[in-house]
């Protein structure tokens, strides 16, 4: 659950950023004499503005763009206008219901967030719930709109450059790789446990997040252990006779998680089984 709901955070488009990717995850894909791209993503804090022109401009002459969820649906975009607009409205009425459902959080954790600048309306209302894990980790975008996103700002982007929009998963894949790693093992924490933890990083520092932003930017971060989560490993394997197709009928931009990326069962691996030539863009 954990591991998705940051792909369904709330996130806005914001304004200009002075930090530039200037070695991105983007590489050239060539299946059946046919080209494609793929870019890998961070999914918070980079925006668009970003990129290099030369990611945009293949982004913007693909005749397909594919993701590996569609996040900036109708229903999705219509849920943050109303939460740019009237935070207090649209998230304290889901804490009035869930509230009935879940544990108010305590009067320590109640403080701790009114330390972070949580305002006391909302921590007084905020439970043990994805909604309370939500405020917390995007504090600064609830209250400050500062987050970016790569997914998001690149599916409205799709959009408004009317392109035809694949989505490589759908839930029941998702569902199933959370099976997988329950099964081993990968739960995660507890939704308090989960709390705590963001709570007690957010009272300490932002400079490690702060760090892979900025290794991302500069294309360092580190490969996947050879040992994916199950999980991984099956979502991975699961899009590849969407992505072989893409590749096939050639002019797609595709765009996952840059964790998607390497290991045994990574996507390029996966893809120089299949027979295709992959080289990484040089800055």
């Amino acid at each position: 659950m954990f591991k998705l709901l940051f792909s369904f955070i709330v996130l806005f488009l914001t304004s200009y950023s002075y930090s530039q990717v200037t070695n991105p995850f983007f590489y050239e894909v060539t299946y059946e004499g046919k080209k494609s791209y793929i870019l890998g993503s961070f999914h918070i804090g980079i925006g668009v503005n970003e990129f290099p022109s030369m990611v945009m401009e293949k982004f913007k002459n693909s005749k397909t763009h594919a993701y590996e969820m569609i996040i900036a649906d109708e229903d999705y975009l219509n849920t943050l206008k109303m939460i740019h607009e009237n935070p207090d409205e649209a998230v304290l009425k889901r804490y009035d219901e869930d509230s009935k459902k879940k544990t108010l959080l305590s009067v320590e954790s109640q403080n701790k967030l009114m330390n972070l600048g949580i305002p006391k309306s909302f921590a007084c209302k905020m439970t043990d719930s994805p909604e309370s894990c939500f405020v917390v980790v995007y504090k600064d975008y609830v209250f400050n709109q500062e987050y970016k996103s790569i997914d998001l700002e690149f599916q409205v982007l799709s959009q408004k450059l009317d392109k035809e929009i694949v989505e490589l998963e759908n839930d029941e894949i998702r569902n199933h790789a959370d099976e997988l790693d329950q099964d081993a093992g990968f739960d995660g924490p507890t939704l308090e446990e989960f709390l705590e933890c963001c709570l007690s990083y957010l009272e300490t520092s932002s400079h490690e997040a702060d760090a892979f932003i900025e290794n991302y930017r500069k294309g360092n971060v580190e490969s996947e252990d050879e040992t994916l989560e199950p999980g991984m490993k099956y979502r991975n394997l699961s899009w590849m006779p969407k992505i072989k197709e893409l590749l096939r009928r050639g002019d797609s931009f595709i765009i996952f998680g840059v964790a998607h990326l390497y290991g045994k069962y990574g996507i390029l691996t996966l893809l120089e089984a299949l027979g295709a030539n992959v080289e990484r863009f040089e800055p």
